[in-house]
Order: C-alpha cells, then structure tokens, then sequence
C-alpha cells in the first residue's frame, strides 16, 4: 500500500517535469494493469519478451 503511494507521487511529479516514466520488471499482466493504472508511461519486462543478446 505505501509504495503504490510512493510511485504514484513519483509519476505524478514526473509528469509535472515533463518527464516519461519506465516501469521495469513487469512479468504478468497484473502488474502491467497496475502499471497503466499507474499511468506510468513505458513498461519492460518477461511480460512482453525476453530480453535480446547485445548486438
């Protein structure tokens, strides 16, 4: 509970600095949900594929 409230502030100042957001290790679709609920602007994660080799 308080650290939805912690990134909620977080997103929220951001968006006030123009600044985009990244969730990072979204695995399921719940926390991809969350993170949209969020409105966190970008998402990455095994949710959406494993990560490439470096070219």
């Amino acid at each position: 509970r308080n650290s939805a409230m912690i990134i909620k502030t977080i997103v929220s100042f951001c968006k006030e600095m123009e600044i985009q957001t990244v969730a990072e290790y979204v695995h399921n679709e719940s926390i991809y949900n969350k993170a949209c609920e969020l409105e966190i602007d970008y998402s990455q994660g095994y949710y959406f594929g494993e990560p490439l080799e470096s070219i």
